[in-house]
């Protein structure tokens, strides 16, 4: 997994095959445009005044691919924390040249802001990570077996062996203790799919064009492989560095928080029927769980429809499903909800319980995958 993934010449990851976006691979939450930077930003902002406003804040982000949620970071400080921009530098972890590339074109407004390591500094303020660490190599381990990949004349297959002691996620554990070693003081904060202790199926996953593959074999070096975090061990890994756990949530409750909280993020273009469609369409793609894309090209074209009825109240009915608190500022906002507005939100509501229930959530539409789950 770590030769295909990262493989300085032919890795997925390292060779810039990786492509993410409706004509790559899978979608993240960077996709679906700059909400997603911008509600962070409202988060690192806290952050940066919990830690007295210091002038030397530093952004980490490892895994940045193309830089794209770097530029949102920025051009929304830029905009609307003026202070915490000037006080706050962007490093980015890149060892590999293909993606620095990238990622410094991408970035070419903010030359002045960013800069580049191949491995970890000491620093102060916030280590970001999106969808990192179910991209790290991982082994495969079943009781006291583990599967290893061999070469049979032009045949790759898996052979077996007993295991040692090490981790079958050390590769995810080594990054934890990277973190602990090198944040002096802040947060970090890492978004990924996952599950907790019993919940938690070690399943190896394979994705290319939007499609699942049965085998990792399928599409080398053209295909990205995962697994599911184990967050009990990430958990209790940063534990054991010293780290404290800040806070663990799901992604619709972390976001609709913040959305909460800081609800001038969606108040300005509210006016704009344009901007209205956006913003809610952003906000339903980050908040809804994984599902067939039939269901979800259904449920946009009603929330795109509702919209143009009534862009207001469209613009507000993700936020206001979860926290209920969300509901004050509807209020406060003058809207009048008719009949057909409420049977709408309580319909979203049971829609996202229902789903809540049954399935994880998180950005990417992924199935459960054909390879059998070790450990």
């Amino acid at each position: 997994m770590e030769q295909v993934l990262y493989h300085p010449e032919h890795g997925y990851y390292s060779s810039g095959a990786c492509a993410i976006g409706r004509k790559g691979d899978y979608f993240t939450n960077v996709s679906v445009g700059p909400l997603f930077g911008q509600l962070m930003v409202a988060q690192f902002a806290e952050i940066w005044e919990e830690l007295g406003k210091i002038n030397d804040f530093v952004i980490v982000e490892q895994g940045a691919h193309d830089g794209q949620f770097a530029r949102d970071i920025l051009q929304s400080l830029q905009e609307r924390a003026p202070e915490f921009f000037e006080a706050s530098r962007y490093r980015i972890i890149e060892p590999f040249p293909i993606l620095r590339e990238q990622q410094s074109q991408a970035l070419e407004p903010f030359r002045n802001k960013v800069e580049w390591r191949s491995s970890f500094e000491p620093f102060t303020g916030i280590h970001f990570s999106n969808e990192l660490l179910d991209a790290m190599p991982v082994r495969l381990i079943r009781c006291n077996t583990e599967k290893l990949v061999d070469l049979q004349g032009d045949k790759i297959l898996f052979i077996e062996r007993p295991r040692s002691s090490m981790a079958f996620n050390q590769a995810a554990l080594d990054w934890v203790d990277n973190v602990a070693a090198n944040l002096q003081r802040g947060y970090a904060i890492t978004i990924d799919y996952g599950r907790l202790g019993n919940e938690f199926q070690g399943n190896v996953q394979v994705r290319a064009r939007h499609r699942h593959l049965d085998s990792p074999f399928e599409e080398i070096g053209h295909a990205d492989i995962t697994m599911q975090v184990d967050w009990t061990s990430i958990a209790r890994r940063a534990e054991a560095n010293g780290l404290r756990i800040a806070g663990f949530t799901d992604q619709h409750h972390f976001l609709t928080g913040i959305i909460s909280t800081w609800p001038d993020f969606l108040q300005g273009p509210s006016s704009n029927l344009t901007a209205s469609v956006c913003i809610a369409i952003a906000i339903f793609l980050l908040l809804t769980p994984p599902m067939p894309w039939n269901i979800r090209l259904t449920l946009y074209a009603a929330l795109l429809v509702w919209t143009i009825l009534r862009p207001r109240v469209a613009l507000y009915l993700i936020p206001i499903c979860v926290p209920w608190g969300s509901l004050d500022f509807i209020e406060q906002q003058g809207l009048r909800l008719n009949s057909a507005d409420i049977l709408v939100i309580f319909l979203a509501i049971g829609w996202l319980m229902s789903f809540g229930l049954r399935q994880n959530t998180g950005p990417r539409d992924r199935e459960t995958s054909h390879i059998p789950p070790f450990l």
